[in-house]
């Protein structure tokens, strides 16, 4: 795996090219100015789970930001990103109108109950 400087050079290209001082990427990181400084720095990395919030944050591959590995094309990665929440969107979608549906089923099927037990009660008196 390339040096701690090297991705911390990426992590430094992407935060430019998206924008962002270190002040504003570290709070979009959740994380100290220092911990970020320190990324950037090449003085240490950051965990699984900020490498890919990072690549998120700036738009760009977790393999082009870990490894340099990916042609760096932020717009291709934020584009890839979007067909992602899109197909997710609709899942969600898909899945409120099932909620919705079934929903609907309960209810009518605890009005049926109700129906049942009153009839029931009648019958008692």
């Amino acid at each position: 795996m390339p040096s701690d400087a090297m991705l911390g050079n990426r992590i430094t290209e992407a935060r430019r090219l998206k924008g962002y001082t270190k002040k504003e990427a570290a709070r979009r990181m959740s994380v100290t100015e220092k911990t970020y400084k320190k990324w950037e720095d090449g003085k240490s990395k950051p965990r699984a789970n900020k490498a890919q919030m990072l690549a998120g944050v700036f738009g760009v591959s977790l393999l082009w930001l870990l490894d340099g590995e990916e042609q760096f094309e932020p717009e291709a990665s934020s584009l890839s990103q979007l067909k992602n929440l899109g197909q997710k969107i609709e899942r969600m979608t898909q899945l409120q109108q099932e909620l919705n549906e079934l929903t609907n089923e309960v209810f009518s099927e605890v009005g049926e109950i109700q129906r049942i037990d009153d009839d029931r009660k009648i019958l008692k008196d």
